[in-house]
């Protein structure tokens, strides 16, 4: 998956924000995309974010939602290779139920490259 394909991804919602790729096996970022620019500091914490979620003792498996009054975090395990994963951050008026729909099928389509 490339930043282009995160970028065009990001464009089709116009409360999400950002956008990653995260390899939660070596707890790094391979790409990202967002509205503004960010710091290295919130990219490395959405990624150790997507560790703790899909690496702890008791790990989410597939998708989890992290939701307050200032947005939702996406993070969506790839069908392929489940250490890497997609971060979307969404402003608190993004369509939810659609991006969660749409990053499906992002991994799907990596799944058939």
């Amino acid at each position: 998956m490339t930043r282009d394909d995160l970028a065009r991804f990001r464009a089709g919602f116009a409360h999400c924000e950002l956008v990653m790729l995260a390899d939660t096996a070596a707890g790094t970022v391979l790409t990202f995309d967002s509205a503004i620019h960010q710091g290295q500091e919130r990219l490395d914490d959405l990624c150790a974010t997507a560790c703790a979620l899909f690496r702890s003792d008791l790990p989410a498996r597939g998708m989890a939602v992290l939701s307050g009054p200032r947005g939702s975090r996406l993070f969506l395990q790839m069908p392929r290779d489940p250490t890497e994963v997609i971060c979307a951050v969404l402003g608190p008026r993004a369509d939810l139920p659609a991006i969660c729909v749409a990053a499906g099928r992002l991994g799907d389509t990596e799944n058939m490259t």
